[in-house]
């Protein structure tokens, strides 16, 4: 799975935000390698918080840079190409995070559902109960070996036969308490698995929601979109209303005029196309992105369904909001 990352970012130094420490070798190791470095404080959750935060920034400062704006010039239309020739350099910016985002959830999706590392924690939870089921039943051993031993010197007399009595009830009593540990060690191990389980469904739950809040800033950015076109037609109809007062005040300067207003025409017309072209762009890639994600959510669930020894995996709840739908009770 390939991860989108911002253009320059070294692989080999930590995602979070800001950080400029190497990232975690994990060579030999189960799982995904890492992507950060060994503060416990850079986590997925948190670079992406940061870079929320970051984004906030960013839009508080644009936000002021629009209020301390100069007051409209003479040339309106000049004016307004170059404003929307900063809207179009805004646009690959607002991809990028967006892809950055849709990044990270990928990854958290990994490392949750990565099968590798359950396998090994339930393997190594299976490990030590069958460690400690054979030193209970070794104990076991040795006392049934104890009470045969006594067993054969009942017959030498009667004290030894009482003796050899008391010490069988003894090692018998023993032999129980070794069977009631292991029985306990097993339910203790299968309620750990189970609380595992219920940690994973949990988080994975809080996965899905950070992946609608996603879905939220694309929507957000495709509103952007929007009011960026919009201002494109503002700016055509600016270009009209200055072609009609050119055309009253100015007669012997109509072909300049006229020539003026066909290339404003058309740099307005390429500027528009341009948009519509990185609009569609974005919406394809949006699609396919959220194509690929569903594809690889419901592998990564019936891997997960068939580790757990489900026979099919559970059916998503029907949606109205048009969200992908959320955990709830450990189901989907």
């Amino acid at each position: 799975m390939l991860k989108v990352v911002p253009a320059g970012h070294d692989q080999h130094l930590c995602a979070f935000p800001g950080c400029t420490r190497q990232v975690v070798d994990r060579t030999g190791r189960p799982g995904r390698p890492s992507s950060f470095c060994d503060n416990p404080l850079h986590t997925y959750s948190r670079a992406y918080d940061e870079r929320r935060k970051l984004d906030k920034a960013a839009a508080k400062a644009a936000a002021k840079a629009a209020e301390s704006a100069p007051e409209p010039s003479s040339t309106p239309v000049t004016s307004g190409v170059q404003a929307l020739g900063e809207l179009i350099a805004l646009l690959p910016e607002l991809e990028g995070r967006f892809a950055a985002a849709v990044a990270d959830a990928r990854d958290l999706i990994a490392d949750i559902t990565d099968p590798q590392a359950l396998a090994a924690e339930v393997e190594h939870l299976r490990s030590e109960a069958r460690l400690q089921v054979a030193q209970a039943q070794a104990a076991q051993a040795r006392a049934e070996r104890q009470a045969v031993l006594l067993q054969a010197e009942r017959d030498d007399a009667v004290l030894a036969r009482k003796l050899a009595e008391g010490a069988a009830d003894e090692a018998t009593a023993e032999r129980d308490e070794a069977i009631a540990r292991a029985e306990q060690i097993t339910a203790d191990c299968e309620r750990e698995i189970t609380e595992a389980i219920g940690l994973r469904d949990a988080q994975l739950a809080e996965l899905l929601t950070q992946l609608d809040t996603a879905t939220e800033r694309a929507a957000r950015a495709e509103a952007e979109r929007d009011a960026a076109v919009r201002e494109t037609e503002s700016a055509k109809g600016w270009a009209r209303e200055l072609q009609t007062m050119l055309d009253a005040e100015l007669d012997k300067g109509r072909e300049r005029v006229q020539e003026l207003h066909a290339r404003h025409a058309e740099a307005l017309a390429a500027a528009h196309q341009q948009v519509m072209d990185m609009v569609r762009e974005m919406r394809e890639e949006h699609a396919a992105e959220k194509t690929t994600m569903r594809i690889e959510f419901k592998e990564q669930q019936l891997i997960m369904c068939q580790q757990l020894g489900l026979s099919t995996p559970p059916r998503p709840a029907p949606s109205t909001s048009g969200r992908p739908a959320t955990v709830k009770d450990g189901t989907i």
